[in-house]
């Protein structure tokens, strides 16, 4: 190999992959959870921006 040669391998990240078909994404928090205000503020605000897209 030259000294210009250089060699790239790209990586595939979990990211660039795509999902599974039988992937489920739950939309909803169970009952039995004890979340503070703020932490269902942040999943509340989450479900917004997902469902704005």
């Amino acid at each position: 190999m030259s000294e210009q040669e250089h060699v790239v391998t790209a990586r595939t990240q979990p990211r660039d992959v795509e999902k599974d078909s039988d992937t489920k994404v739950f939309r909803t928090v169970p009952q039995n959870w004890k979340l503070t205000p703020s932490q269902r503020a942040f999943i509340d605000a989450l479900a917004d921006d997902e469902s704005q897209k």
